[in-house]
């Protein structure tokens, strides 16, 4: 991404790529700012939500770890920033 998460453009950017995945991204983010105090919630954190809600619901591409050796929880279960492979080349993300 080309801009911070924590300033317009930077949302705005991020919600381009989300609507891509979730095409009525703009109205749900939309209808959780008015409804939450931003003492409560950021804006950015709200965008975090939406990103990890498209990444779980995706119904194609493949996840991919950015860690090749994710370290793990006690439950032994990986701790991993997972992402959608087909977002990869968007930004460079994947290539040699």
């Amino acid at each position: 991404m080309t801009h911070s998460k924590t300033t317009a453009e930077g949302r705005a950017e991020r919600v381009t790529v989300l609507r891509r995945f979730e095409p009525g991204i703009s109205l749900l983010l939309s209808d959780v700012l008015s409804k939450t105090l931003r003492k409560d919630v950021q804006a950015d954190d709200v965008l975090d939500a939406a990103v990890a809600f498209v990444t779980a619901e995706a119904r194609t591409g493949e996840l991919a770890s950015l860690a090749e050796t994710p370290s793990h929880d006690p439950a032994g279960l990986p701790i991993e920033m997972l992402y959608l492979r087909t977002w990869e080349g968007l930004h460079g993300w994947g290539q040699a």
